[in-house]
């Protein structure tokens, strides 16, 4: 996932929680664990695991249309 489809699809989903936004980022963008996102931005690890299935479902799903069309 790249920086503009990470902004795209939090707006999307309507995520404003920062301390979650800049953690999933960390996951999916540059590839770090969970468990060190979360404590880095602060945040619930169980917060950022649902943020970061969503994301990633979303993603997929966006990804699975365009082959599709």
């Amino acid at each position: 996932m790249t920086d503009n489809q990470f902004d795209l699809l939090a707006g999307l989903m309507r995520m404003t929680s920062q301390p979650i936004l800049t953690a999933a980022r960390l996951v999916l963008i540059a590839g770090e664990r969970q468990a060190d996102a979360a404590r880095e931005a602060g945040c619930k690890p169980n917060n950022l695991a649902r943020a970061v299935a969503q994301l990633r479902e979303a993603h997929e799903k966006l990804q699975q249309a365009y082959r599709n069309a």
